[in-house]
């Protein structure tokens, strides 16, 4: 259980590992530096790197780093809710901002995708509205429903049952490690 599997990604269950291994570890092995006081200096501008670019990141919308993830989607395998889907490489992304609901189209290949983007707790209404908006007039092939304050079980319910993919928080963060954007801080 030390590493995960999901899709074509591998993940250490433990974050600090994960980040010893990388940043310390793995940089002490490729230095040519012996001082340890360089070393440690160069920790410090990589970690006052990082922490700026975390500054940068959040200033953003969610909107805007959800365009982002998904054009670093490249026709990948991942796992996500224990079954595994092709993430598609997006040939035109296209972002809306309508009635408080962030949309985002995507194209790929003849098929478009919806994602939905909540940023409240997904309730069955929601739910009913979306999917009879988008697909009762075939206007999507696929929809993926980012909820990042959760989803009421019986939305859930309805949302499997009419095949929408829903991504919760634990899934959005591992996208975004997983593709090397910094997470999304709920």
């Amino acid at each position: 259980n030390f590493v995960l599997k999901r899709g074509v990604f591998y993940k250490l269950s433990d974050s600090v590992m994960e980040f010893w291994l990388k940043n310390v570890y793995n940089k002490k092995q490729k230095s040519f530096i012996i001082s340890a006081e360089d070393i440690a200096g160069q920790f410090r501008n990589y970690l006052a790197g990082l922490y700026q670019s975390f500054e940068e990141e959040s200033k953003k919308s969610v909107i805007t780093r959800f365009e982002s993830l998904l054009k670093s989607f490249g026709n990948e395998i991942v796992e996500i809710d224990k079954k595994s889907h092709r993430l598609p490489k997006f040939s035109k992304i296209e972002v809306f901002n309508e009635d408080k609901n962030n949309v985002i189209l995507a194209y790929a290949d003849s098929k478009k995708w919806a994602f939905i983007v909540e940023e409240k707790e997904v309730k069955e209404a929601d739910l009913f509205g979306y999917i009879s908006r988008l697909k009762s007039d075939k206007l999507v092939d696929k929809i993926v429903l980012i909820s990042l304050c959760g989803i009421e079980m019986n939305a859930k319910l309805i949302a499997k049952e009419s095949k929408v993919w829903i991504w919760e928080p634990e899934d959005i963060n591992f996208l975004m490690d997983a593709y090397k954007k910094i997470r999304i801080v709920l």
